[in-house]
């Protein structure tokens, strides 16, 4: 009965997965944007120009508390691959970790208006590291559920594509509602009108993790080892594409995020016209789910490995060019975005596909299969460039003598 099992659990993990079970598993990544995405694009700016932190101080707080989230991530990669449960050991995060991290989410850009300057101060950085903390929680179980979804190289691509569009669409989304409110950052209300704003993102995120809960379900069969960090580490030391992804993912995400980080600066005081950040975001956009919806045809035809390089070329050829962009010229900031879109979109849809990977290379080496410690290595890694590269946008505006609010720079 037993080697029954668990010939039906291999061969389902092999088995191609619906187009059902992957928009659902997508949506997952739409309810973490929606709190995620808010923080990488906004919580700079928020902090600036609404509560009054200055630009080095901000920049401070986003780059430790980035970092501290790549420790807790590893902290919940352990966690999760111990669990047990009629819902297997990654679902169960997604159910009960949801509503922790909206409530988080929700009270970080809800900062009182009666607070003195070190108060202030102390409710962002504890509220967001509060929030990565419970953020880890529910994204290290989220993005590891790929490689338990199936072994099939293709639709972990497909998987990965369908993650980047729905990351992607939810960034323009975010852009659209949110960016305008930046115009005029000392109108009457404008604290009460982000606290909705981000109540409204926390119930909407609610609701899609529960769909992908639902329609998701864990297939390829555990590992016979259990799992703990000393064999986790042990599992890398011998796990070289692991390795090698993890150094390739840093430089991209101080890249992105030093980007992320300066981008509504750029709409406002370069281009003229904080709302035009919403048309930038849409330009990245197109170019992530044009570059996402091929990544299953970029295995077939090329390989993962082929696909990430030239993605990597297509993104830096975006960063020059937005450095030439003209004061005003939105129609060059948008071409611009547009190979952004490109590069990033398709180098982060192939890593999270090569990782998934990963687990089974290093499970072959080693014996140890690990999703959950395997996928927080990379996050942690992922969150070290985030926070590097956040606290080198604000160190940028700040060497550069920004000034909140000021009509000019």
């Amino acid at each position: 009965m037993a080697q029954a099992t668990a010939e039906k659990e291999k061969s389902s993990a092999r088995g191609r997965l619906s187009t059902g079970k992957v928009v659902a598993y997508s949506f997952g990544d739409v309810a973490n944007n929606m709190t995620f995405m808010m923080t990488s694009m906004f919580l700079m700016v928020y902090m600036t120009d609404i509560v009054g932190i200055s630009a080095a101080m901000a920049g401070m707080i986003y780059g430790v508390t980035k970092i501290w989230a790549g420790f807790t991530d590893l902290v919940a990669g352990q966690t999760v691959d111990r669990t047990r449960s009629r819902w297997g050991r990654l679902r169960p995060w997604i159910l009960f970790g949801s509503t922790p991290l909206a409530i988080v989410f929700v009270l970080l850009f809800s900062v009182p208006a009666n607070l003195g300057p070190t108060a202030v101060i102390a409710w962002v950085l504890l509220l967001d590291a509060a929030y990565q903390l419970a953020y880890s929680f529910v994204n290290i179980p989220y993005g590891s559920l790929a490689s338990a979804m199936t072994q099939n190289s293709v639709d972990r691509s497909r998987l990965s594509g369908a993650r980047s569009i729905a990351s992607a669409v939810t960034a323009v989304a975010l852009s659209f509602v949110v960016a305008p409110q930046f115009n005029d950052t000392t109108a009457d209300g404008v604290r009460l009108t982000f606290t909705i704003t981000c109540v409204i993102l926390g119930v909407i995120a609610l609701v899609f993790y529960l769909i992908c809960f639902a329609n998701t379900r864990e297939v390829v069969p555990r590992s016979a080892k259990p799992v703990n960090l000393r064999r986790t580490l042990e599992m890398l030391k011998d796990n070289k594409p692991l390795i090698v992804l993890c150094v390739g993912a840093f430089f991209l995400l101080v890249a992105m995020f030093t980007m992320n980080a300066v981008g509504m600066y750029f709409a406002r005081y370069v281009l003229g016209n904080a709302g035009w950040y919403a048309f930038l975001a849409l330009a990245q956009t197109v170019g992530t789910i044009l570059v996402a919806s091929l990544v299953p045809a970029i295995t077939v035809r090329m390989g993962k490995r082929n696909g990430y390089i030239i993605s990597t070329f297509v993104a830096i050829f975006a960063f020059v060019l937005i450095y030439f962009v003209p004061d005003g010229s939105l129609v060059t900031a948008l071409v611009a975005w547009f190979f952004f879109g490109v590069g990033t979109g398709g180098t982060n849809a192939l890593m999270f596909s090569m990782q998934a990977d990963t687990v089974d290379y290093g499970e072959w080496k080693t014996g140890i299969r690990s999703e959950g410690g395997s996928y927080s290595i990379l996050s942690f890694i992922r969150k070290v460039g985030q926070g590097v590269g956040g606290w080198a946008g604000a160190a940028l505006i700040g060497a550069f003598g920004y000034v909140a609010a000021s009509p000019t720079q």
